[in-house]
């Protein structure tokens, strides 16, 4: 499996698309009517590498059952991607 760019990206809502750490643009985000939807799912795709992250974090700890401090730290890192990509606008 291929890498995805550098992390973390960053929703550059003025040009409406996400950059990542180094510069690239990820996507462009579609404008249109309803300007709140398109607002979350920028903020979705921007916490993409988090979510990645917290799931691979998860899957992790329950295989290797290494107990509840790893599975609690890895639900954090999962609560964490999950609140990034619900935030209200910047």
């Amino acid at each position: 499996m291929n890498k995805h760019t550098e992390s973390p990206w960053r929703w550059d809502r003025q040009r409406d698309q996400i950059v990542a750490a180094n510069g690239s643009v990820i996507c462009k985000i579609a404008t249109g009517e309803d300007r709140a939807e398109e607002d979350a799912n920028a903020r979705l795709i921007e916490a993409s590498p988090d979510l990645l992250t917290a799931c691979l974090g998860l899957v992790k700890a329950a295989d290797l059952m290494m107990g509840p401090g790893a599975i609690k730290f890895s639900l954090d890192l999962a609560r964490a991607a999950i609140a990034k990509a619900e935030r209200s606008g910047q």
